[in-house]
């Protein structure tokens, strides 16, 4: 969607606002769980849960794109699907994005996942620390939106990319041996900020790399390159 909305030029700033909207809710969200959890027990988060679920789907429904006119006749749906996989196929570029971001994920999801082992081990540590790094995950995305503005001119997205792949590596070390949570916050911090801007960067070059005829089915294969990692 964001690409039909906004210029080529504004694309890079747009997905970076698009990595805030879900950063900010990193931060807030797991605290507003928690009181829930606390206060109603499991069935009203997941409650809360569909019911968000459904709202934005509401949303998206109420969206109204505009359509640019078409010289060529429809595809039918498995013809697309074929015709997307065999660009995507011939596209080294956009192969180079899926690659990168499979293996970004399959680095960056790690910390996520073993980071209840992490707060669980820390003496008199319990949910409340778990939710402190997350949020300090997603402080981090929040502060790298802020600062790409002044970041982009000065370096290219493969030196976003680099940069967050070794930043990341380094702040998942720090939180692994950290004594405490005041030692694993601004790590946090750190590897939150490192995957918003490598992530970011590879989205930004598959966007860019693909027509708009077949945009929306060459993300379709990003997004399960990036879940698959």
């Amino acid at each position: 969607i964001v690409p039909g909305i906004v210029s080529r030029e504004r694309l890079p700033a747009a997905l970076a606002l698009n990595g805030l909207a879900m950063n900010l809710p990193r931060i807030v969200g797991p605290a507003i769980a928690g009181a829930l959890l606390a206060a109603a027990g499991p069935q009203l988060v997941f409650g809360l849960n569909a019911l968000l679920s459904l709202v934005a789907f509401v949303l998206i429904l109420r969206w109204k794109s505009q359509q640019a006119p078409r010289a060529l006749p429809g595809e039918r749906f498995v013809g697309a699907m074929r015709v997307g996989l065999q660009h995507v196929r011939q596209n080294p570029r956009v192969k180079a994005g899926l690659l990168r971001i499979a293996l970004l994920m399959l680095q960056m999801s790690s910390l996520m996942a073993l980071l209840p082992l992490v707060a669980k081990a820390w003496p008199g540590a319990g949910a409340g620390s778990f939710t402190a790094l997350l949020a300090g995950a997603g402080l981090g995305g929040v502060l790298m939106v802020l600062a790409m503005p002044r970041l982009r001119p000065r370096f290219d997205r493969d030196a976003f990319v680099r940069t967050g792949v070794v930043a990341h590596a380094l702040a998942s070390v720090v939180v692994a041996f950290a004594p405490n949570l005041w030692v694993a916050f601004p790590a946090m911090v750190l590897a939150g900020a490192a995957v918003l801007a490598s992530a970011n960067s590879v989205a930004v070059s598959v966007q860019l790399a693909l027509p708009d005829w077949v945009r929306a089915r060459g993300m379709s294969f990003y997004q399960m390159a990036l879940m698959g990692g």
